[in-house]
């Protein structure tokens, strides 16, 4: 529940309890989460925890070799 915030702690619960994966209320939830999860991947929004964001570009000055990163 930590990475899906959205996901409700009554879904939580259901899980860890053991209820089937095929009861609808469940399923129906399970579902909703896939396609966020999907859309987020298709937007290249992968969840890494302790992360930071980092914009990057080619190097203008031509100065860093192959591999070399600057952070600024």
């Amino acid at each position: 529940a930590l990475k899906y915030p959205e996901m409700s702690d009554v879904l939580v619960r259901m899980l860890l309890v053991g209820i089937p994966l095929d009861e609808p209320y469940l399923q129906l939830k399970l579902s909703s989460l896939l396609r966020e999860e999907r859309k987020r991947l298709k937007e290249g929004k992968v969840y890494i925890s302790d992360c930071y964001y980092l914009m990057g570009t080619v190097d203008p000055t031509g100065k860093l070799r192959s591999n070399q990163v600057c952070i600024i």
